[in-house]
């Protein structure tokens, strides 16, 4: 909009703003024609006309007409004249308040085209019906728009919804108007009567011009209140059916403010009302040892904006502990503060008794193959003494004996046929002795008893150096290590068997031990640089003669883990943990 100002007297026009919108760019002189002459030549004479007569009537005059621009551009304009009297009484000076109604008209144009046909389409609609310029002026309406709002077509329009509703009502209009006029898509709304007896669902969407833009707006308003009655009871049937299916399960579904205070809730799992746990934060309900964890698991729920599954206990007020299952999610504000929680708690008690049940159990298991690796340990042992105190002592003494042979023999010379065979049978009773040592080394290595797991791996180290040509090199942390002998038997024979299985397959003349403590395990890694195999099929490998399959078992039965890793130009790294002995700790 632009104000203009003309001095009758002096003949000179006065611009609020650059006209350049309304008369055109400036003509290269730098000077515009006389405004008169910039009007249309088919409105030029009734443009002249009327604002004669409002000059001499002293009375201003609204008109519609059309201006050339200087590029040639027409528009069509609505000017309200206002004339203002000198002191002699007669005009001194015509303001008009003048704006752009191009859109307006062409709406308008369309709609003389085709009048007839458009408003017996419009009358044809069961629904109120109605065209708006993109000022909200109402260009048609149907007639039952006109029994909606009893008023006449002639006096709908031209006016807009502010002629017609309350300030609160058109703001709210025209804001929907404005919305749909700026997404350029079609929009529906529902809407309530003042006295919440009727609902009504309105259908906007833009007219677009020819270049494009939207130019304006087509609505229609439609009664649904016999539907959202239907709609309330099928919502009211589908929370009683959904409060049935609740109170059916084990669930409880509840509601939190943003102060994690309950604001409703459906099957209280411990059966108190709502209005008792209103009084209490819900992390008062859970059990103080596990508060910490679900406050955390909340706070990561709302950083993350998403649902969160937590297991906790909650406590009664008589004293009662159930195990839960908690799922819940945040209902954020746009400033990503919580407006509040909405969740569900299921009564898993008897699953977790079930796996401390398990777990019990899992516990005697071990401790029974513990005690049966101890059995088989003491029986070792035993065997091992029996082969130095029995045949060892025994062998020994024949040893002695054809050395005393052998000595007599050669005091006198007779056939040394003899002698050279009591020397063979001296050497086979001296294999058969270092034979039972060995043995009775491998069933129970006395270093292993006495000075425990590291020496004894030291130990090993040396003999598969002695008997297979493997250099091993063993390093050791020096932080302390309780195992129990059960235990260091368990890893020691464990630790053989890879170490065997590294002479056999690897393929290398060397291979590594490190032992180290970290926090409550002990960890042992054999590794090589030798021949790597596929870890996806161990199951495979440790039934075909790699020997994983005992030193896994072994490891297994006292509590502890084994992981393999081969990596080819890496070489193959396999690890035993194992917990350290709690009663020595």
């Amino acid at each position: 909009m632009i104000i203009i100002e003309w001095h009758i007297a002096t003949d000179t026009i006065k611009f609020s703003d650059d006209p350049a919108w309304l008369r055109g760019p400036l003509p290269v002189d730098g000077k515009y024609p006389l405004f008169k002459d910039q009007v249309h030549p088919e409105d030029r004479a009734r443009f002249l006309e009327v604002r004669k007569l409002a000059i001499d009537t002293l009375q201003g005059r609204t008109l519609d007409y059309r201006i050339v621009r200087t590029d040639g551009i027409v528009l069509w304009v609505q000017s309200h004249q206002t004339i203002f009297a000198g002191p002699d009484g007669k005009a001194e000076r015509l303001v008009s308040a003048t704006q752009d109604i191009s859109a307006r008209k062409q709406i308008e144009a369309s709609m003389q085209e085709s009048g007839q046909r458009l408003r017996a389409l419009l009358d044809g609609i069961p629904d109120r019906a109605w065209l708006k310029d993109a000022e909200g002026h109402f260009i048609a309406v149907n007639r039952a728009q006109e029994e909606g709002y009893q008023l006449p077509a002639s006096r709908l329009i031209g006016k807009t919804i502010f002629d017609i509703r309350s300030l609160e009502d058109a703001n709210r209009v025209t804001a929907e108007d404005r919305m749909v006029m700026v997404k350029g898509i079609a929009m529906t709304f529902e809407r309530r009567s003042v006295d919440g007896e009727t609902w009504a669902e309105i259908t906007k969407v833009p007219i677009f011009g020819t270049d494009g833009k939207p130019v304006g707006i087509a609505g229609t308003w439609r009664d649904i209140t016999v539907r959202k009655a239907a709609e309330q009871r099928a919502l009211l049937e589908s929370e009683q059916r959904y409060r049935t299916l609740v109170n059916a399960t084990s669930q409880a579904i509840w509601v939190l403010d943003s102060s994690g205070r309950m604001r409703s809730i459906l099957k209280s799992i411990t059966g108190d009302s709502l209005e008792y746990l209103k009084t209490r934060n819900w992390l008062d309900f859970i059990h103080e040892e596990d508060r910490a964890g679900a406050a955390a698991a909340m706070q990561a729920a709302i950083a993350a904006k998403s649902a969160y599954e937590h297991e906790h206990r909650i406590l009664a007020r008589d004293g009662h502990v159930w195990d839960v299952l908690t799922r819940a999610a945040p209902v954020l504000n746009a400033d990503g503060s919580v407006r509040e929680w909405i969740g569900t708690s299921m009564d898993v008690s008897r699953r977790k008794a079930a796996e401390r049940e398990l777990q019990r159990a899992n516990r005697m298991l071990r401790r029974l193959a513990a005690r049966r690796e101890a059995v088989r340990e003491e029986e070792r042992a035993r065997i091992a003494q029996n082969l130095h105190d029995g045949a060892g002592q025994s062998i020994n003494l024949m040893r002695l004996k054809l050395a005393a042979i052998a000595r007599g023999l050669a005091q006198q010379p007779g056939d040394n046929t003899w002698a050279a065979r009591l020397a063979e049978v001296q050497g086979m009773m001296d294999q058969i002795n270092q034979e039972i040592r060995s043995l009775e080394f491998e069933l129970s290595p006395p270093v292993l008893r006495q000075l425990g797991l590291v020496p004894a791996i030291g130990w090993l180290a040396e003999d598969l150096q002695r008997s297979y040509g493997l250099t091993v090199v063993v390093n050791d942390d020096e932080e302390d290590k309780p195992l129990d002998q059960t235990l260091r038997a368990s890893m020691f024979r464990a630790v053989r068997a890879l170490l065997i299985n590294v002479t056999k397959h690897a393929n290398v003349n060397t291979a590594h031990v490190d032992i180290q403590r970290v926090q409550g395990n002990i960890l042992i890694t054999v590794s090589d640089m030798g021949m790597r195999f596929d870890t996806a099929n161990l199951d495979r490998l440790e039934t075909s003669g790699l020997g994983l399959a005992g030193a896994r078992e072994r490891t297994e039965f006292a509590g502890g883990s084994l992981h393999v890793s081969s990596v080819p130009g890496a070489g193959t790294a396999i690890t035993i943990t194992m917990p350290l002995s709690e009663n020595t700790l």
